[in-house]
């Protein structure tokens, strides 16, 4: 999603954009550091650390192609469902657990919202990561 500079700040969507300039490298890697340093600095599992990692990195990606990049909110919010959708499914396959019908639907209804919310929060954070390039960028631009 290109940005028309001339556009009111107060009406831009910020969005994973398909092509990365230095300064959207350079802001995306200084969020990628904060978010490892914080889940270090709260003793946070190797494996949980890679996972939000990949999530934000599922939910960027997902922004920048579905619908060419148009609608950012609802790429984040399908992302995030279809996320944890999958992952629970997954995770109840390799369990030797088994649940009643009426628990599968309250879950998967629970874990579809959850992950609705997940995404969007996700989505924001990484429309803010671009806010932030585009400040530096017409900062350095100066």
């Amino acid at each position: 999603m290109d940005i028309d500079p001339k556009e009111p700040v107060d009406v831009r969507l910020y969005s994973a954009r398909r092509r990365f300039d230095l300064a959207s490298i350079i802001v995306a890697t200084t969020f990628y550091a904060g978010i490892f340093a914080f889940c270090q600095a709260i003793g946070a599992p190797v494996g949980f650390t890679a996972t939000v990692g990949a999530f934000i990195a599922l939910v960027a990606i997902t922004q920048a192609l579905l619908w060419g990049g148009a609608k950012p909110r609802l790429a984040s919010v399908l992302t995030g469902s279809v996320t944890f959708v999958v992952v629970t499914v997954v995770s109840w396959r390799f369990q030797s657990t088994h649940l009643l019908p009426s628990t599968l639907l309250s879950q998967m209804i629970f874990v579809t919202i959850s992950g609705a919310f997940w995404g969007y929060i996700t989505g924001t954070l990484v429309g803010s990561v671009f806010m932030v390039a585009d400040r530096f960028r017409r900062r350095v631009a100066k």
